[in-house]
């Protein structure tokens, strides 16, 4: 049994080395014989030899230097195919490089991946997390609901499309289930949002899914630009269709609670604590692909575009708990 930790990162070596410091190699040393570390990077070449002294000559870390820059997708599928290619039983955490672990928690996991019977290992780990909402600047641990052990129907009819895929660090995935012919698929259209597609292809209706109730990770929203967003919204609408196809799921539904998400981020972009990249061009593009959601699309122009700010703000207080909403 391992547990493969796999970090996709991109010239972020500060982020990663205090990742390292504070979290990889402690639980390395602590678990050495349950634990493998995969990174796969996408950096500049010069950031790349910076990012590798930082794990030289460490044990159970696995470095894979990309020769060129993969995208986030591409870094997904080239980490599934590495952990495929280990032939162990286990599962696959994906982990940002600048996600903050919760010690105990971790320790937490361990155990409970320990305890699991021969035959009783769960298909996909569903991991809790913390979460810093700057809209109404207050932590929330998401809850699914009050029983350890679930179908993924269930979880993906109560959660889709917030949890447990869109952020990257909260699920553990079987790596049994990791087939050839889902990584092939995966490949055809890497997206922002592969960790998705790669869930949605490798479970089943009645795939058992057990929840993990400590919060592992706290996480924060970035703040620097690496969001696209006629990308994201690409990515999303790419997972949505093989949720609908394959567990019915109200794409109208879950379409409207993911628009309320890109709100958000065009809110915060407005606010001045995040960074899109390209923008305006791409806040632009985004608005023409809203063309079949008008409200959306004029809520979206009025915050990235010509609505004063105070006037924003008594909007999004006036509406938080909607846009904030998870439910």
């Amino acid at each position: 049994m391992k547990l493969f930790i796999c970090i996709p990162t991109f010239n972020r070596p500060t982020e990663l080395e205090l990742l390292a410091k504070t979290f990889l190699i402690p639980a390395i040393k602590s678990n050495p014989s349950l634990i493998q570390v995969i990174i796969a990077d996408n950096s500049d070449a010069m950031i790349q030899k910076r990012n590798e002294s930082i794990f030289y000559q460490q044990a159970n870390v696995l470095y894979i230097k990309n020769p060129i820059n993969l995208g986030f997708g591409g870094n997904i599928i080239r980490l599934a195919e590495a952990v495929a290619s280990q032939n162990r039983e286990g599962y696959l955490w994906y982990l940002s490089d600048n996600d903050a672990v919760n010690s105990s928690s971790f320790a937490s996991l361990i155990d409970t991946i320990t305890s699991f019977g021969k035959n009783s290992f769960p298909d996909l780990i569903a991991l809790n997390y913390r979460l810093k909402l700057d809209l109404i600047n207050q932590d929330k641990s998401e809850i699914l609901n009050d029983r350890d052990l679930i179908s993924f129907q269930e979880l993906v009819e109560h959660s889709f499309p917030f949890l447990p895929f869109i952020l990257l660090s909260t699920f553990a995935l079987s790596t049994s289930l990791i087939k050839p012919v889902c990584i092939s698929e995966l490949k055809k259209n890497p997206h922002d949002f592969t960790q998705i597609s790669l869930c949605l292809l490798s479970l089943k209706s009645n795939s058992s899914v057990y929840r993990f109730q400590p919060a592992l990770i706290h996480y924060q929203p970035e703040s620097k630009g690496r969001f696209r967003l006629p990308s994201i919204f690409d990515s999303y609408v790419e997972a949505l269709v093989i949720a609908e196809t394959k567990f019915r799921v109200s794409r109208p539904e879950y379409a409207k609670k993911f628009l309320r998400g890109l709100l958000y981020i065009v809110w915060r972009m407005k606010r001045g604590d995040l960074e899109l990249a390209d923008y305006p061009r791409s806040f632009y593009l985004l608005i023409a692909k809203l063309r079949h959601y008008p409200t959306i699309r004029g809520i979206a122009l009025a915050l990235g575009g010509f609505m004063p700010t105070p006037i924003i703000r008594a909007f999004l207080k006036m509406n938080q708990n909607r846009l904030a909403s998870r439910n």
